[in-house]
């Protein structure tokens, strides 16, 4: 089922955060343009990035499909970018983790790295922002994410999600009618035995409302956000995402001094470094978080490409999270935070 995207959106109202304020009032003029105009408005800018998103139920999954698109082949343009597109759940239950598909229009199997997939739940709010919750997000060369049967997302009828989706050209050839399928496992909430809820999250080493990334310096440089949780609870896995020339990401509880956890990387000739191992701390039961601590993450890169690299600089962790008990905050959707990082999935 799809709802219009203006549906639950409002404008702040009266809240300012110092210098939010003026790059919120911008991001409302652009997101009030996009959605007076309607969303649709923005894929006649790209030739053939119109597609369809649908969310269903096929057996024991709960399935995300964006297409069919056609992906040209890799002439110096962009990545292809459909309109962001909110759908609203239509089961109650638990979600066990997600694994993408991609598949040509006579259904054979496609690189999934041929696309990016971001998915918002707009009602609740992440663990250390205040932004609107990443219940799932897949990039070129990211791993499925698989739950055990008895822990999941609790996903619940009638909630909307957000969902923001890019087609990468490859360089080899061309595809017509690409489809893309994020399949969720679900556990019903009819079902006999049930599963312990948790919660995904995400932390970035960016301020949040904000870009995600930033221009890399020439040599040695570090960079760092930090911030309390909105909720008490227990990590139980994480991994990481960097790019090219980084050296260290590292998560460290500053209240304590303690490093919870870190990875240190060894760049190649040409700076490509090795994927981030997922890290699981279940024989512990999982990394103790505190509301009234503050937790910071740091990348270190060592950029010898001789240039600043534009965009060339992230860092972030994403993981499960075991609440402590109670129902999860909901996001507070005046805040300018919440609206300037939202507008950034609309662009």
């Amino acid at each position: 089922m799809i709802v219009p995207l203006d549906a639950t959106i409002q404008p702040p109202a009266g809240r300012t955060h110092g210098r939010l304020v003026s790059r919120t009032v911008r991001a409302w003029s652009v997101a009030l343009a996009l959605l007076t105009c309607g969303v649709s408005a923005r894929a006649h800018a790209q030739s053939g990035a119109s597609a369809a998103v649908l969310l269903h139920r096929q057996g024991d999954d709960l399935v995300l499909e964006i297409g069919p698109i056609d992906v040209p082949r890799a002439d110096g343009q962009g990545s292809i970018a459909p309109p962001s597109v909110k759908v609203v759940l239509p089961v109650n239950g638990w979600l066990n983790g997600f694994r993408l598909e991609v598949v040509d229009e006579q259904g054979a199997p496609l690189p999934t790295d041929l696309v990016t997939i971001n998915v918002l739940s707009l009602r609740e709010r992440e663990l250390f922002a205040p932004v609107a919750l990443r219940l799932a997000a897949v990039a070129p060369g990211s791993p499925a994410v698989e739950l055990p049967r008895l822990i999941g997302y609790r996903a619940t009828a009638g909630d909307t999600l957000l969902v923001s989706s890019r087609f990468h050209p490859q360089s080899s050839r061309g595809y017509a009618g690409v489809r893309a399928r994020l399949r969720f496992p679900y556990v019903s909430a009819a079902a006999f035995i049930g599963a312990i809820r948790i919660q995904p999250f995400e932390f970035e080493v960016m301020s949040p409302g904000g870009a995600h990334e930033y221009d890399l310096p020439v040599g040695f440089s570090e960079h760092s956000w930090e911030g309390p949780p909105a909720f008490d609870g227990r990590i139980l896995g994480l991994g990481g995402y960097v790019k090219r020339w980084a050296t260290r990401l590292r998560f460290e509880d500053r209240t304590t001094g303690k490093i919870l956890w870190e990875c240190a990387l060894e760049p190649a000739a040409d700076g490509a470094v090795p994927s981030i191992p997922i890290a699981r701390f279940l024989a512990t039961l999982g990394l103790r978080v505190h509301r009234d601590h503050r937790y910071r993450l740091t990348v270190q890169y060592d950029n010898r490409a001789g240039a600043v690299l534009r965009g060339g600089g992230v860092g972030m962790i994403a993981g499960v999270f075991l609440p402590g008990g109670g129902p999860w905050p909901s996001a507070d959707r005046n805040d300018p935070v919440y609206l300037a990082d939202l507008l950034g999935f609309l662009k």
